[in-house]
Protein backbone atom coordinates (compact mmCIF):
# COMPACT_ATOMS: atom_id res chain seq x y z
CA UNK A 1 0.00 0.00 0.00
CA UNK A 2 1.23 3.48 -0.75
CA UNK A 3 0.97 6.75 1.11
CA UNK A 4 0.04 9.74 -1.02
CA UNK A 5 1.78 12.48 0.94
CA UNK A 6 1.50 16.06 -0.21
CA UNK A 7 3.54 17.69 2.55
CA UNK A 8 7.13 16.81 3.36
CA UNK A 9 6.84 18.34 6.81
CA UNK A 10 4.17 20.07 8.85
CA UNK A 11 6.07 22.72 10.72
CA UNK A 12 9.08 23.25 12.91
CA UNK A 13 7.50 23.62 16.30
CA UNK A 14 8.00 23.03 19.98
CA UNK A 15 4.50 21.67 20.56
CA UNK A 16 3.35 18.38 19.02
CA UNK A 17 1.65 18.42 15.63
CA UNK A 18 -2.10 17.88 15.54
CA UNK A 19 -3.41 15.48 12.89
CA UNK A 20 -7.12 15.25 12.04
CA UNK A 21 -8.54 12.02 10.64
CA UNK A 22 -11.09 12.22 7.82
CA UNK A 23 -12.72 9.59 5.64
CA UNK A 24 -15.93 7.76 4.97
CA UNK A 25 -18.06 6.07 7.60
CA UNK A 26 -16.62 2.62 8.44
CA UNK A 27 -13.38 3.40 6.63
CA UNK A 28 -11.50 2.49 9.80
CA UNK A 29 -10.54 5.87 11.25
CA UNK A 30 -10.73 4.45 14.76
CA UNK A 31 -8.37 1.64 13.75
CA UNK A 32 -5.88 4.15 12.36
CA UNK A 33 -6.21 6.25 15.54
CA UNK A 34 -5.51 3.14 17.64
CA UNK A 35 -2.40 2.39 15.60
CA UNK A 36 -1.11 5.93 16.13
CA UNK A 37 -1.84 5.52 19.84
CA UNK A 38 0.18 2.29 19.88
CA UNK A 39 3.16 4.32 18.67
CA UNK A 40 2.75 6.88 21.45
CA UNK A 41 0.40 9.50 20.01
CA UNK A 42 -2.34 11.05 22.13
CA UNK A 43 -5.76 10.39 20.56
CA UNK A 44 -8.72 12.69 21.14
CA UNK A 45 -11.74 10.48 20.47
CA UNK A 46 -14.85 12.58 19.81
CA UNK A 47 -17.06 9.49 19.61
CA UNK A 48 -16.04 8.34 23.09
CA UNK A 49 -16.65 11.84 24.43
CA UNK A 50 -20.09 11.92 22.78
CA UNK A 51 -21.04 8.65 24.51
CA UNK A 52 -20.19 10.21 27.85
CA UNK A 53 -22.12 13.38 27.06
CA UNK A 54 -25.27 11.37 26.33
CA UNK A 55 -25.09 10.12 29.90
CA UNK A 56 -24.91 13.56 31.52
CA UNK A 57 -28.05 14.63 33.42
CA UNK A 58 -28.70 17.68 31.21
CA UNK A 59 -28.59 15.75 27.92
CA UNK A 60 -30.45 12.74 29.30
CA UNK A 61 -33.25 14.98 30.54
CA UNK A 62 -33.44 16.74 27.16
CA UNK A 63 -33.78 13.37 25.39
CA UNK A 64 -36.44 12.22 27.85
CA UNK A 65 -38.42 15.45 27.59
CA UNK A 66 -38.33 15.56 23.79
CA UNK A 67 -38.54 11.88 22.79
CA UNK A 68 -39.63 9.90 25.82
CA UNK A 69 -38.51 6.79 27.69
CA UNK A 70 -38.48 4.62 24.57
CA UNK A 71 -34.99 5.89 23.77
CA UNK A 72 -33.56 4.79 27.13
CA UNK A 73 -31.84 1.49 27.78
CA UNK A 74 -32.14 -0.90 30.70
CA UNK A 75 -29.31 0.97 32.45
CA UNK A 76 -31.42 4.13 32.64
CA UNK A 77 -29.33 6.10 30.18
CA UNK A 78 -30.13 7.19 26.61
CA UNK A 79 -29.51 4.35 24.16
CA UNK A 80 -27.13 5.54 21.47
CA UNK A 81 -28.26 3.06 18.82
CA UNK A 82 -31.94 3.94 19.26
CA UNK A 83 -31.18 7.64 19.12
CA UNK A 84 -29.11 7.14 15.97
CA UNK A 85 -31.94 5.36 14.20
CA UNK A 86 -34.28 8.20 15.12
CA UNK A 87 -32.20 11.28 14.31
CA UNK A 88 -30.47 10.17 11.11
CA UNK A 89 -33.84 9.88 9.45
CA UNK A 90 -34.98 13.34 10.47
CA UNK A 91 -32.94 16.50 9.89
CA UNK A 92 -34.78 18.49 12.57
CA UNK A 93 -34.25 15.83 15.23
CA UNK A 94 -30.56 15.57 14.29
CA UNK A 95 -30.24 19.34 14.62
CA UNK A 96 -31.75 19.19 18.12
CA UNK A 97 -29.39 16.43 19.22
CA UNK A 98 -26.37 18.31 17.92
CA UNK A 99 -27.52 21.39 19.76
CA UNK A 100 -27.60 19.45 23.04
CA UNK A 101 -24.31 17.59 22.82
CA UNK A 102 -22.06 19.52 20.43
CA UNK A 103 -21.03 22.42 22.72
CA UNK A 104 -19.95 20.21 25.67
CA UNK A 105 -18.18 17.81 23.28
CA UNK A 106 -16.19 20.70 21.81
CA UNK A 107 -15.27 21.99 25.26
CA UNK A 108 -13.99 18.60 26.35
CA UNK A 109 -12.08 18.04 23.11
CA UNK A 110 -10.45 21.45 23.42
CA UNK A 111 -9.52 20.78 27.04
CA UNK A 112 -7.90 17.45 26.11
CA UNK A 113 -6.08 19.11 23.22
CA UNK A 114 -4.71 21.92 25.38
CA UNK A 115 -3.42 19.41 27.96
CA UNK A 116 -1.70 17.36 25.27
CA UNK A 117 -0.17 20.44 23.62
CA UNK A 118 1.31 21.48 26.95
CA UNK A 119 2.83 18.05 27.65
CA UNK A 120 6.49 17.89 26.62
CA UNK A 121 6.33 14.08 26.45
CA UNK A 122 3.61 13.95 23.77
CA UNK A 123 5.10 13.25 20.31
CA UNK A 124 1.92 13.67 18.23
CA UNK A 125 -1.79 14.38 18.68
CA UNK A 126 -4.51 12.72 16.60
CA UNK A 127 -8.11 13.94 16.51
CA UNK A 128 -10.67 11.27 15.59
CA UNK A 129 -13.96 13.12 15.04
CA UNK A 130 -16.75 12.00 12.66
CA UNK A 131 -17.66 15.56 11.62
CA UNK A 132 -14.19 17.09 11.64
CA UNK A 133 -14.69 19.12 8.46
CA UNK A 134 -18.28 20.05 9.21
CA UNK A 135 -17.37 22.02 12.34
CA UNK A 136 -14.51 24.06 13.72
CA UNK A 137 -12.22 21.28 14.88
CA UNK A 138 -10.38 21.02 11.56
CA UNK A 139 -8.98 24.49 12.29
CA UNK A 140 -7.12 22.98 15.27
CA UNK A 141 -5.19 20.63 12.98
CA UNK A 142 -1.80 21.04 11.33
CA UNK A 143 -2.60 18.33 8.76
CA UNK A 144 -5.48 16.11 7.67
CA UNK A 145 -5.11 12.37 7.05
CA UNK A 146 -7.68 10.69 4.80
CA UNK A 147 -8.42 7.07 5.69
CA UNK A 148 -9.42 5.33 2.48
CA UNK A 149 -11.38 2.09 2.09
CA UNK A 150 -13.45 0.85 -0.81
CA UNK A 151 -17.26 0.92 -0.73
CA UNK A 152 -17.54 -2.87 -0.39
CA UNK A 153 -15.21 -2.96 2.60
CA UNK A 154 -17.03 -0.09 4.28
CA UNK A 155 -20.46 -1.64 3.67
CA UNK A 156 -19.25 -4.96 5.06
CA UNK A 157 -17.90 -3.33 8.22
CA UNK A 158 -21.08 -1.32 8.71
CA UNK A 159 -23.25 -4.44 8.67
CA UNK A 160 -20.95 -6.97 10.35
CA UNK A 161 -19.26 -4.78 12.97
CA UNK A 162 -21.84 -2.09 13.64
CA UNK A 163 -24.92 -4.18 12.94
CA UNK A 164 -26.45 -1.60 10.60
CA UNK A 165 -29.14 -2.45 8.10
CA UNK A 166 -28.29 -2.11 4.39
CA UNK A 167 -28.61 1.52 3.35
CA UNK A 168 -27.93 2.93 6.81
CA UNK A 169 -24.36 3.89 5.91
CA UNK A 170 -25.49 5.92 2.89
CA UNK A 171 -28.26 7.55 4.92
CA UNK A 172 -25.83 8.77 7.58
CA UNK A 173 -23.12 9.75 5.12
CA UNK A 174 -25.58 12.08 3.39
CA UNK A 175 -25.16 14.42 6.38
CA UNK A 176 -21.39 14.66 5.88
CA UNK A 177 -18.98 16.42 3.52
CA UNK A 178 -18.67 14.32 0.31
CA UNK A 179 -15.81 11.81 0.25
CA UNK A 180 -14.15 13.34 -2.80
CA UNK A 181 -13.99 16.71 -1.05
CA UNK A 182 -12.52 15.17 2.10
CA UNK A 183 -9.82 13.45 0.06
CA UNK A 184 -8.92 16.63 -1.82
CA UNK A 185 -8.45 18.51 1.43
CA UNK A 186 -6.23 15.84 2.99
CA UNK A 187 -2.46 16.16 3.27
CA UNK A 188 -1.90 12.39 3.23
CA UNK A 189 -3.84 9.20 2.48
CA UNK A 190 -3.74 5.82 4.23
CA UNK A 191 -5.29 2.78 2.57
CA UNK A 192 -7.21 0.71 5.09
CA UNK A 193 -9.01 -2.06 3.24
CA UNK A 194 -6.25 -4.68 3.42
CA UNK A 195 -4.47 -6.37 6.30
CA UNK A 196 -4.02 -4.34 9.47
CA UNK A 197 -0.27 -4.92 9.24
CA UNK A 198 -0.28 -3.04 5.91
CA UNK A 199 -2.14 -0.13 7.47
CA UNK A 200 0.28 -0.13 10.39
CA UNK A 201 3.27 0.20 8.06
CA UNK A 202 1.74 3.34 6.58
CA UNK A 203 0.90 4.75 10.00
CA UNK A 204 4.45 4.10 11.22
CA UNK A 205 5.88 6.02 8.27
CA UNK A 206 3.65 9.03 8.91
CA UNK A 207 4.29 8.91 12.65
CA UNK A 208 8.04 9.08 12.06
CA UNK A 209 7.58 12.02 9.70
CA UNK A 210 5.14 13.99 11.82
CA UNK A 211 6.20 13.29 15.39
CA UNK A 212 7.89 15.94 17.49
CA UNK A 213 11.61 15.29 17.49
Amino acid sequence: MTIANQKSEIRNQKSPAVIGLVGGIASGKSTVARLFERLGAVVIDADAIAKEMLRTPAVAEAVRREWGEALFGADGFPDRARIGRLVFGDAEKLKKLIGWIHPPILREMRAQLDRALADAAVPLIVIDAPLLLEGETHSWCDALLFVEAGPEARARRATSVRGWEPGELARREAHQVPLAQKRRRADAVVRNDGEESETFEQVQSLFQEWKRQ
